[in-house]
């Protein structure tokens, strides 16, 4: 069972060893996939590097994808409302064999209580807030369900935190679930590019925030990372970062984000104090769509990949790739530093406290200036495009300057003392 570090910045093992947090999204798992597509999805994250797994355990009733062999948890009424008193034993016993099959393959199952149309009011599709009894009630049957996977929990998903009463239903699913996992990890989910609620702080073990899929809005990256650190030290993770093969919402700019996207959220974030690791989504895996199926507010989000097709996006190598960095270069104990002399916000530097390990990145090639001499360490340039590593020409002195390598794509730096 996964723990928080003594400095509260990262996870570890058992052991004590770092755990570098790399999910997949995969929301809409239990009613949408299939078995016989599960395991080869599991087999190719896996020889990647992922180890956690985001699912919502009750389904994303007005976003995920819909179409034959869907299964739904509850009975529905004829506008498609759940009863929740009547649980479908189907789909609970499918989404169990599920977690088992990717516990077997060594990932953390993620479990998500309830998401915001369960504990907001909606009209579209259909409205199913729950009760402060039916909250209760299905959050201490769930987790009697998956206690014995040893999952993470968060309890909120993509939650607006609009007023008390959402609020309150979020503080009672925490409550009954601990009374049945207490020694269990906890998070909250929250929408995208907003704090949590000082409410909540208290109960979790961790920050997750969401950078979103806003294509005006990817700064909140490295922003949304420096305000969490402004709250009592907890580790932060990225827990919702642009999508690749996602709409770049709110521009009429038809493109969808692409693998350097996901680089850029990736690094902007770790850099920036989301260290305790990162989470990747791909369109289609995370909306569960399988082939004859339609994703709901196509508009907003565009058409999703077939699943077979969207777990296989590049942008998956790169996450597996930044996962590697660390674990390699031993950069779990690295914070935010300012030690960069140019001008530039898009520039994110950390370093540990003893400025042995120095890790800049940008997403452009350019020279860094840098206020420390390094003329003892060694230093490599990391094409992240292709993943090639370049030794820099490097001015040392009490400044240093990293001359522009020669190459055209976004650029990793690392600085190891000798």
């Amino acid at each position: 069972m996964l723990k928080i570090s003594d400095n509260a910045r990262f996870l570890v093992c058992e052991d004590g060893t770092p755990f570098f947090y790399l999910a997949d999204t995969a929301w809409a798992s239990f009613g949408n996939v299939p078995l016989e597509l599960w395991e080869p999805y599991l087999r190719y994250r896996k020889m990647q590097g992922f180890n956690a797994l985001q699912i919502s355990i009750l389904p994303i009733i007005h976003d995920r994808s819909v179409g034959p062999g869907l299964i739904e948890p509850f009975a529905q009424d004829e506008k498609g409302t759940y009863d929740f008193s009547q649980r479908n034993e189907a789909y609970f016993s499918k989404a169990e064999q599920m977690v088992q099959m990717a516990v077997d393959y060594g990932f953390v199952p993620v479990l998500g209580m309830l998401w915001c149309c369960y504990a907001v009011q909606r009209k579209e599709p259909n409205p199913n807030r729950m009760t402060v009894e039916e909250v209760w009630e299905f959050s201490t049957f769930a987790a009697r369900r998956f206690a014995k996977y040893d999952p993470i929990f968060f309890i909120s998903g993509d939650t607006p935190q609009h007023d008390d009463e959402e609020i309150e239903l979020y503080r009672v699913a925490l409550e009954a679930t601990k009374g049945v996992c207490p020694d269990a990890l906890y998070t909250m989910h929250i929408a995208g590019r907003i704090v949590l609620d000082e409410r909540l702080i208290d109960g979790i073990d961790f920050y997750m925030y969401q950078s979103g899929h806003g294509a005006n809005h990817q700064q909140a990256s490295q922003k949304l990372a420096q305000q969490f650190q402004k709250l009592p030290q907890k580790p932060i993770v990225n827990g919702e970062p642009c999508y690749e093969g996602h709409g770049r919402m709110g521009t009429e700019d038809r493109n969808k984000f692409s693998a350097f996207d996901v680089r850029r959220a990736t690094w902007q974030s770790l850099l920036a104090g989301a260290s305790m690791g990162i989470t990747y989504g791909a369109q289609g895996i995370w909306s569960g769509q399988v082939k004859g199926m339609r994703l709901m507010a196509q508009k907003r989000k565009f058409e999703a990949y077939d699943w077979e097709f969207a777990y296989q996006l590049e942008g998956s190598w790169d996450v597996g790739f930044a996962k590697w960095v660390f674990e390699s270069f031993k950069l779990a104990d690295i914070e935010p530093v300012d030690l960069v002399g140019n001008e530039d916000s898009e520039i994110v530097v950390a370093a540990d406290a003893a400025r042995t390990k120095i890790v800049a990145y940008a997403p452009y090639t350019t020279s860094i200036e840098f206020d420390i001499d390094l003329s003892g360490y060694t230093c490599s340039c990391i094409n992240l495009n292709d993943r090639r590593i370049w030794m820099p020409p490097v001015r040392t002195g009490k400044r240093s300057v990293i001359e522009l390598p020669q190459f055209n794509h976004d650029m990793l730096f690392i600085a190891i003392e000798k």
